[in-house]
């Protein structure tokens, strides 16, 4: 989880495969490790410097406080340098503790682009502690694997395939990036009937940006069910 922070998925694999190869990856033999030899092979991650440092003091920590074990207690975990609680929450629901969202920074954006959290809502943490306000339990746990594969592949911050989506029906920011582009694109064509093709048919471009109004624990229901198709 530290090496994944702002890092694709193909980097901090090839970073775990690399300590694992070196020395096993336990928290005795990276402690035993020399730091810039740890910074060596976790470089491909982003902020690899001070990840490096990161994970060499949170092993002695948890050499030296809790004998060699990792803990189970949030409040011990986020203590750790360079835990946040994204990270442990995460961490935490890998052993069926669920204590809260895991906010990262697809979670944050994709929940006010949804209008599920304040569009001033600034940080993760913010977003994580309005979501918890509303959100039943059961999905504190799924909302993060559904959103993060869906905001790097379907949803990105820029350009949204919002014709490809199977949810954009629950979106009221639906279309509004790519009208533009797209009416250019049916000006090009000759095309004049301002309709747009969606997974749900054909929708005028009026149609396609009018918000939608549900509230946000129906919306989420739907979506869970679609994304899981």
């Amino acid at each position: 989880l530290m090496l994944s922070a702002q890092t694709r998925d193909q980097c901090t694999a090839q970073a775990m495969q690399q300590l694992i190869a070196h020395n096993k990856c336990t928290a005795a033999s990276i402690n035993a490790c020399d730091v810039d030899k740890v910074k060596e092979l976790i470089s491909c991650v982003c902020f690899y410097n001070n990840k490096a440092k990161y994970i060499k003091a949170a092993t002695s920590e948890i050499i030296n406080k809790h004998q060699s074990k990792v803990p189970s207690d949030y409040d011990a975990l986020v203590a750790m340098p360079g835990l946040g609680p994204k990270m442990v929450h995460l961490f935490l629901q890998t052993d069926g503790v669920v204590m809260g969202i895991g906010v990262d920074v697809h979670v944050h954006r994709l929940s006010k682009r949804f209008g599920w959290v304040p569009s001033d809502s600034k940080t993760a943490e913010d977003t994580r502690k309005s979501l918890e306000t509303w959100l039943p339990r059961k999905y504190w746990s799924e909302i993060n694997v559904m959103l993060v594969g869906y905001g790097q592949t379907v949803c990105p911050a820029v350009n949204p395939k919002c014709a490809d989506c199977s949810v954009s029906h629950l979106c009221p920011n639906a279309f509004k990036e790519t009208k533009g582009k797209r009416a250019r694109s049916s000006t090009a064509r000759g095309d004049n009937s301002d309709e747009l093709s969606t997974p749900h048919g054909k929708l005028t471009t009026k149609e396609a940006t009018t918000p939608k109004v549900k509230t946000p624990l129906k919306d989420m229901e739907e979506l869970c069910s679609r994304l899981k198709r």
